[in-house]
Order: structure tokens, then C-alpha cells, then sequence
């Protein structure tokens, strides 16, 4: 279900009946990266979201696993404010003790074949987040794209740098994790690039 504006009147307009199975798996997908733990060789490591968490704080993990003080602001404002957008939407769109149960629980809602493109929406909105969040957490490549977003052809944005500033950046972005618009949000994963590369304009490689 969602809402249309009318003649001035928003009126609910039901969402039409889609691949359950298909929504169901990419929702699932979506939740998985990032409230679920992964397993990076031979070793489990926490969910993408607690691993966000973990680094408000100022500091570093000792070698004893304890925080050990450094030069670095008590807070990363990119973290706080990350943190702030997906606790206040999930806890919205769900029932659970914290953002990780909300996210679970979302998953694995009855959800019914009208719901789907409710479903859709949700996933858009989480992978979104998965790709910022392994940027906030990893070290790693962010390339910055001269080309202009597809979906909003936007190609400058404004974001909050680590320090709480307000700078100007290219609006497209892409590493390993997924590309993304930081002017209207737009996400896509891994396995989209092809896709984009398409929506870009590139030569398909041979």
C-alpha cells in the first residue's frame, strides 16, 4: 500500500500482487547483509550493523579487545548520523528489543503477494544502507564517477564528512560493496553493476 496525492487529497493506492518468492528472497538477502553475521575466511565476524556501531566511538580495540583512547573525536558524526536514519525507519517498520531484531522480524513478517511491492521498497531502503555502512567500516576503494546518476541524473551531492562537515562530492560512487547516487539514494548492488554499466553507457566487456 502506498499513498497518491489526488486532487490535494493523498489516497491509498494498493500495491499489485508481485513474485512473492522473488520479493521474499531479496528482502531476505537484504536484511542478511547487514544484521546477520558473516563469515570472511574462516572466521565469523558481526553484523555489518554492529560493526557500525562499534566504531561511534572514538578509539581503537587494544590488543586485549578493550577501547584504547586516541586523538580521534569522542563521536564520527557520518556513523551517528547513519545510525540515526536506519534505528528511527526500522523501528517504524517493526517490533523487536533493537534494530537487528527489528530487521529480522521485518524479514520474516507474513508478508501476503500485494505486499510486494512494499517489500521491494523496504530492500531498496536496506541495501542502501549496506552500501554506506561497509564504506563507514572498511577500508575500502571508493571511486568517485564523473557520470551523472541515472535515476535522478544528478552529478554533484552534498554529504557530512567523519568531522561533521558539509562538503561537495560526486554524486555516483562505487566499490566492491555496491554503487550509490548520494543525491537521491539510489543503489545498486554487486550483481547490478552490469546493469548500471548499461544505464551508464559503457562497453560491455567481451
Amino acid at each position: 500500500m502506498y499513498h497518491r496525492l489526488c486532487h490535494g487529497v493523498f489516497v491509498a493506492i494498493p500495491d499489485e500482487d508481485g513474485s512473492l518468492a522473488l520479493a521474499s528472497s531479496r528482502l531476505s538477502d537484504a536484511v542478511a547483509a547487514l544484521a546477520e553475521p558473516l563469515w570472511e575466511h574462516t572466521r565469523q565476524v558481526p553484523p555489518l550493523y554492529d560493526r557500525v556501531r562499534s566504531t561511534l566511538a572514538g578509539g581503537r580495540t587494544g590488543a586485549q579487545g578493550r577501547r584504547v583512547a586516541t586523538s580521534r573525536a569522542p563521536l564520527r558524526a557520518d556513523v551517528l548520523s547513519w545510525l540515526a536514519e536506519v534505528d528511527g525507519a526500522v523501528r517504524l517498520w517493526a517490533d523487536g528489543e533493537n534494530t537487528v531484531d527489528r530487521l529480522r522480524a521485518l524479514r520474516d513478517l507474513p508478508w501476503r503477494p500485494q505486499d510486494c511491492g512494499l517489500m521491494s521498497r523496504r530492500s531498496r531502503v536496506i541495501e542502501r544502507w549496506a552500501v554506506a555502512a561497509a564504506g563507514l567500516v572498511e577500508h575500502t576503494p571508493v571511486v568517485a564517477l564523473e557520470h551523472p546518476c541515472p535515476r535522478c541524473e544528478a552529478r554533484w551531492c552534498h554529504r557530512r564528512d567523519s568531522g561533521g562537515d558539509r562538503v561537495r562530492a560526486r554524486a555516483l560512487s562505487v566499490s566492491e560493496h555496491g554503487a550509490r547516487c548520494g543525491a537521491c539514494g539510489a543503489v545498486w548492488p554487486p550483481a547490478e553493476f552490469g546493469w548500471l554499466a548499461q544505464l551508464l553507457g559503457c562497453t560491455p566487456a567481451v
